[in-house]
């Protein structure tokens, strides 16, 4: 039988999605899940975010989670360069932040009054220790009953931010055509057929998204550290099977 509903098919596909990490990436180790991350103007259906359980706890435990509890996100966008940049300064954070120079040189204070930055010279700083506790890759998933021009669409937007990007569609409602793979395949975009009893199989593989947006894949790395301090969307699963 079909899938009456999208929503009816998010369980089914978390419940698997560690046999989906380990048959489509090859990963079988801690990892992190979130049902309908908001990224900018859209909900994610599933993300799935690679950090391992002694990070998690790392962060729990150190001295960075209360501040990163109450950051602001003017001050969390410009933390988040520092988890790509091995040295930052105002006049970087501008070319990647349409932000006035006198709040910027505020927010640096705030960090650095928190210890996720370091001042290393004059005018330039750095990330702290936290910056190693940031998950290592990404993962989106969107759900359809059958649209899949609608679904690859929303997908291609999801790889601004993930490592690998898929499309979870309806077994039933789907007739599988070599045009529709072809365009997954063109647009490196995952494929996956998914039936009521949580079995799916998968269509396509993508190759590591080499597209990302660095802006926007920093900034969700960095968020996801303040969602797990705040207790928020995101539920901690073990990994090996």
């Amino acid at each position: 039988m079909a899938f009456a509903l999208e929503k009816e098919m998010t369980p089914k596909m978390k419940d698997n999605v560690k046999e989906f990490l380990f048959k489509a990436i090859s990963y079988q180790d801690d990892f992190i899940i979130a049902e309908e991350l908001p990224v900018y103007y859209r909900m994610i259906d599933l993300v799935v975010a690679i950090i391992q359980d002694d990070e998690i706890s790392s962060l729990l435990d150190s001295e960075y989670e209360k501040e990163f509890k109450y950051l602001d996100n003017n001050t969390l966008d410009i933390l988040a360069l520092f988890s790509i940049f091995d040295e930052v300064t105002v006049n970087k954070v501008q070319k990647h932040i349409f932000m006035d120079r006198d709040k910027i040189v505020n927010c640096f204070e705030v960090l650095e009054k928190k210890n996720l930055i370091l001042k290393i010279s004059r005018m330039k700083y750095t990330a702290t220790n936290w910056r190693e506790l940031v998950p290592k890759e990404i993962i989106a998933l969107e759900l359809k009953l059958q649209k899949w021009q609608e679904a690859l669409e929303q997908a291609i937007f999801n790889k601004s931010f993930s490592d690998y990007s898929f499309v979870v569609l309806d077994k039933e409602r789907v007739t599988k055509n070599n045009n529709m793979k072809e365009e997954y395949k063109r647009n490196n975009i995952g494929l996956i057929l998914l039936d009521e009893t949580g079995g799916f199989e998968i269509i396509n593989i993508p190759k590591k998204n080499r597209g990302i947006q660095p802006n926007v894949y920093s900034y969700e790395k960095t968020r996801i550290l303040k969602d797990v301090v705040n207790g928020y969307k995101w539920k901690k699963i073990g990994g090996r099977c």
